[in-house]
């Protein structure tokens, strides 16, 4: 109610939404200062209960193929759709003869960087995700092997996890507020006037997504014997979170609270499977740059061979996962595809007229990939509470 409020507001009195703008800054910066204290301690609570059981090191595993694959797969999807769905965008310009494509990929060094802190204190002072959830699994690690002499730390992170929850549902409260507030803000300064190859492009790109989301989950879910029914209609506060704010991370706790309440998976599944997937397991994100990457290289009449579209399929997975799960990681992602395939940068500027409504349905791919991936991890380990599911 609250965003198609907002929807209203932008449309029909856009001078309120430079007043209301503000509550909707506050909510998300709140949300963001909380979303690193809450991916350490349920990383870190996680590891320690799943531990417990002897079984963290196969959950862990099926939950990393899972990612891994799902990303894979709709990678290669989103290029067979994209030739399906559209010939060629326009060639509005020609490659500069003196264009030589010098592709760049992360080197091993900079990826270990930014997983391995120098110092584990400032990285989760910076909000360095990735580096945060390293940190937080080490401890968790070391914990556990302290044996008797860790319990304290055991029971510290327990009582922490708590209280970063409750004063999440305590700001939760605010979520209409800043949902209508930034709702009202983007559509009053959004760009409504396209291309119609950006048209296309964001149609194409919508399609894609659903089709994958609908068609793709539910039979993964029928496969399982589950109802996609029931999962996609308990699945709709968090997707309208992921739609307003654009953030995974932002969009976590709503995300768990569905999870472990309604789909009926087990606390230390949803904690690990969750806060891991908001930082790598990015299948909207994948879609996005996949789909970009064909759209800039016909714009700039790129031919693209097989060998390219391999090199596509590899670095959006790359880039998927190196992206936090926060605004505006987007268009990092897309530059540094841009980079790799040695297509020029002004291309951004195209894509970046648009950019967020590539964040909103790629953000929601994401979160509910996140659920259904906890879902199947917790459905093939016994943890999966099915008369929850359904009801």
């Amino acid at each position: 109610m609250a965003m198609l409020l907002g929807v209203a507001t932008g449309i029909l009195i856009p001078a309120i939404s430079d007043w209301v703008a503000p509550m909707g800054i506050i909510f998300i910066k709140i949300i963001k200062m909380l979303a690193i204290p809450m991916i350490f301690f349920s990383i870190a609570n996680g590891i320690l209960q799943l531990s417990n059981n002897g079984s963290m090191q196969r959950i862990a595993l099926k939950t990393l193929a899972l990612f891994l694959g799902s990303m894979l797969i709709l990678s290669t999807s989103t290029l067979i759709f994209s030739q399906l769905f559209t010939d060629n965008w326009g060639y509005q310009s020609v490659l500069p003869s003196y264009f030589k494509p010098e592709p760049e990929l992360p080197g091993l060094p900079d990826i270990t960087a930014k997983v391995i802190p120098d110092n584990p204190i400032a990285a989760i002072m910076h909000g360095e995700v990735m580096a945060t959830v390293f940190f937080a699994s080490l401890i968790a690690i070391g914990i556990r092997a302290s044996g008797e002499k860790g319990k304290p730390m055991v029971e510290f992170l327990e009582s922490s996890t708590i209280v970063v929850n409750q004063i999440i549902s305590a700001v939760m409260k605010l979520a209409p507020l800043g949902i209508f507030a930034m709702t009202a803000d983007n559509i009053t300064n959004t760009n409504l006037t396209l291309a119609s190859e950006l048209i296309s492009l964001v149609g194409i790109t919508w399609l894609i997504t659903i089709l994958i989301m609908v068609v793709g989950f539910s039979l993964v879910l029928k496969s399982m014997k589950l109802s996609a029914r029931a999962f996609f209609r308990k699945m709709l506060a968090p997707q309208i979170m992921a739609l307003t704010t654009g953030s995974s991370t932002a969009t976590l706790p709503v995300n768990m609270t569905v999870t472990e309440n309604h789909l009926g998976v087990s606390r230390p599944i949803s904690q690990f499977v969750l806060s891991l997937g908001s930082v790598i397991n990015m299948n909207g994100l994948t879609i996005n740059l996949t789909i970009i990457a064909v759209f800039s290289a016909q714009i700039f009449n790129l031919d693209l061979s097989l060998m390219d579209y391999l090199f596509i399929i590899v670095i959006s997975t790359v880039s998927a996962i190196a992206a936090a799960g926060i605004p505006g990681a987007f268009l990092l992602s897309v530059t540094l595809l841009l980079e790799s395939l040695g297509i020029p940068l002004m291309a951004i500027a195209i894509i970046a007229a648009v950019d967020r409504l590539f964040e909103m349905t790629g953000t929601a791919l994401n979160i509910t990939g996140d659920c259904l991936t906890a879902v199947i991890v917790a459905k093939s380990e016994n943890e999966l509470d099915e008369e929850t599911y359904i009801r």
